[in-house]
């Protein structure tokens, strides 16, 4: 899941010195595979209905697939930030979620992080390694609201890490791709630009669970219901 586009976890259990998410995803396919599991890659389920208690799954390749349990983990989607601009730059350096892969290209540039948890401080990490400058752009008046400690102490001995607090993004702007940002304070109300290369942005997420049926209960945030929330 949004595990395996981590730049870097440190605070996994028997992993001491981290590992990135995509060792860590590896690992598990591996495991899961010795163990008898079949894994259907790339292949989306599009459709599911109910049989006198079996479930039929429709796949995006035409076929389906009849079976007596169906577990639904198909995570959680980034929320798309609101800003001017945001959208019509998307892919164009404004990015969603992890950064590990636009890294390298962004090297001695200068990058906005916006959000304040701990994918933001994993990724702030990240690129301080490749780019020139890097801004965390933060809602809140502080990191400590959302961000763990080892994160936080390891942004404040960053050099190339600046956070800016009780600030906003409103407008991104650029000609084909991302050249400014427009913070404006929630204190003062006063905007400034700040130049920019590239904006990834981690302001939370949603289920990914519009595909499912009307049978499945789901609460009113898109989550599906389970165990004592299921039989209230």
């Amino acid at each position: 899941g949004q595990a395996g586009g981590s730049s870097r976890i440190e605070n996994y259990l028997g992993f001491p010195n981290g590992l990135s998410g995509s060792d860590l995803t590896r690992r598990a396919v591996a495991q899961a595979r010795r163990l008898g599991a079949e894994i259907l890659v790339p292949l989306e389920v599009t459709a599911v209905s109910f049989d006198a208690g079996y479930k039929r799954l429709q796949l995006s390749d035409g076929r389906e697939l009849v079976t007596r349990t169906l577990l639904a983990a198909t995570g959680m989607v980034y929320r798309e930030h609101p800003a001017t601009g945001a959208s019509e730059l998307n892919c164009a350096g404004v990015y969603y979620g992890s950064c590990a892969t636009e890294a390298t290209a962004l090297a001695g540039q200068r990058v906005l992080i916006v959000g304040g948890g701990n994918s933001a401080g994993q990724s702030a990490i990240h690129m301080s390694r490749f780019a020139k400058e890097v801004l965390i752009v933060v809602r809140r008046d502080s990191l400590c609201n959302a961000m763990s400690a080892y994160l936080i102490e390891q942004i404040e001995k960053t050099n190339n890490i600046q956070v800016t607090t009780s600030t906003e993004v409103e407008r991104v702007e650029g000609n084909g791709r991302v050249e400014s940002v427009s913070l404006k304070s929630s204190s003062n109300g006063i905007s400034q630009v700040e130049l920019a290369d590239a904006v990834f942005v981690f302001i939370g997420t949603k289920p990914r669970s519009d595909w499912l049926p009307k049978e499945v209960l789901c609460d009113a945030k898109g989550f599906v219901l389970t165990d004592q929330d299921l039989r209230a």
